[in-house]
């Protein structure tokens, strides 16, 4: 019942209700959001669900577009689900909206969604969405969708163990968030890469520990160009180590 051209319409309804009903999480992981796609493989059921896309108020429901996304990846028309969110994302919002930069927005974040489903790694690097993160982060009105966008990059930027580039990043828009927001974000980041840098540098010593220990054998048995090779890949790994702990000042 799961799959590409297959379907489950009660599992269908059952989704469309709760998507009416705002019950969907709203902050599910990738697993959640494509196991809930499986058995939605038809394109009867992706209808009924995008019928539910954009609530009555104008405003498109985040949970149902990602979904949709994993419900386009099984069914091979990703790219399509992308044009058309390209698409809506660079139309003029309804001249009726509250806050028509948090509509433009949440297109935005459906497709940086949309991009990282497309991935072909599993699981998917939500730091493919940064270019469309970006632009919602700019556009968005609200402060609630404004912080919600930029943890949503500060998460991408950590999975991608790219520590420096997010503090730096959230360096040059720190001004327009709360003081407690970001220092608990920058905390994050720089605790992340704390980890990353111990988890690499258990790898190096060892790795040089090993190399060594193979050079001092090689000597002892008289083999010198076998001890010059051990101690290069040594001397490599002593300056990678190097290097980390510098990263860590």
């Amino acid at each position: 019942m799961t799959g590409k051209d297959k379907a489950y319409p009660e599992f269908a309804a059952t989704v469309l209700r709760l998507a009416r009903e705002g019950k969907l999480p709203s902050a599910s992981s990738w697993e959640a959001d494509r196991a809930l796609a499986s058995p939605l493989g038809t394109l009867e059921t992706q209808q009924v669900l995008e019928a539910e896309l954009v609530g009555p108020e104008g405003n498109l429901r985040p949970q149902v577009a990602k979904i949709l996304a994993w419900v386009h990846r099984q069914s091979g028309t990703l790219g399509v689900w992308k044009e058309m969110l390209d698409a809506k994302a660079g139309e003029a919002p309804p001249q009726d909206a509250v806050q028509a930069g948090d509509v433009k927005a949440r297109w935005l974040q459906a497709r940086a969604y949309a991009e990282t489903a497309g991935d072909n790694d599993i699981p998917p690097h939500p730091i493919r969405g940064k270019r469309w993160l970006q632009q919602a982060l700019q556009t968005a009105e609200s402060s609630d969708l404004r912080l919600e966008v930029l943890r949503l990059l500060t998460a991408a930027y950590i999975d991608a163990d790219q520590h420096d580039e997010g503090l730096a990043y959230l360096a040059t828009v720190a001004s327009q968030f709360p003081d407690e927001e970001v220092a608990a974000l920058r905390i994050a980041i720089r605790k992340q890469k704390a980890a990353w840098i111990e988890r690499w540098l258990g790898i190096v010593r060892r790795g040089a520990e090993q190399s060594e220990a193979k050079a001092l054998e090689a000597s002892s048995a008289g083999n010198e160009k076998l001890r010059a090779v051990y101690q290069r890949h040594a001397d490599y790994y002593r300056q990678w180590e190097r290097e980390l702990l510098g990263m860590s000042q």
